[in-house]
């Protein structure tokens, strides 16, 4: 078959009106190259949109294939966080029990200072209710004494 874009066809006008059988010939071998060019255009398509699709298979397989080691990493990361939070956990819990006998110990040491204190201030309360009573024997004493010079002095005794 000889490609119409090989040979220019130069049609006058003259030789389409004289031979109206040529032109249809033409005509249907014109039909007859685009139908041709057509299927061959959708094979092409076709062909196409297979490749295409293809591609996207492969993008999405790809994306799909981040997707899951994506989801794996994630749980990976999750279970480890959770693990050291874990850890974290008991450690804080034993450091609590830690300070807590600390501060019970503490607070035995603070109740048994503040006991002996009072204890103290008892004992000085005590020391100062005898010597409040010396010191009114003592007092009494030196009225005593007092009021027996003033006798002798004034001669009534």
């Amino acid at each position: 078959m000889i490609s119409m874009a090989a040979r220019p066809v130069e049609v006058e006008v003259e030789q389409i009106v004289a031979r109206p059988e040529s032109d249809a010939g033409l005509i249907r071998s014109g039909l007859a190259d685009v139908r041709q060019d057509g299927r061959d255009l959708r094979g092409a398509l076709e062909s196409f949109r297979d490749d295409v699709k293809a591609e996207f298979r492969s993008v999405w397989n790809a994306i799909d294939s981040l997707r899951k080691d994506l989801q794996a990493e994630i749980r990976d990361l999750r279970k480890e966080f959770q693990g050291e939070m874990r850890e974290l956990r008991t450690e804080f819990r034993g450091e609590i029990r830690t300070l807590h006998g600390e501060l019970g110990e503490q607070r035995k040491a603070l109740e048994q200072h503040r006991a002996e204190t009072q204890q103290q201030f008892r004992e000085i309360n005590q020391r100062l209710s005898k010597a409040m009573i010396w010191a009114v024997l003592l007092y009494a004493g030196l009225a005593g004494g007092l009021l027996y010079v003033l006798a002798r002095g004034f001669k009534w005794l």
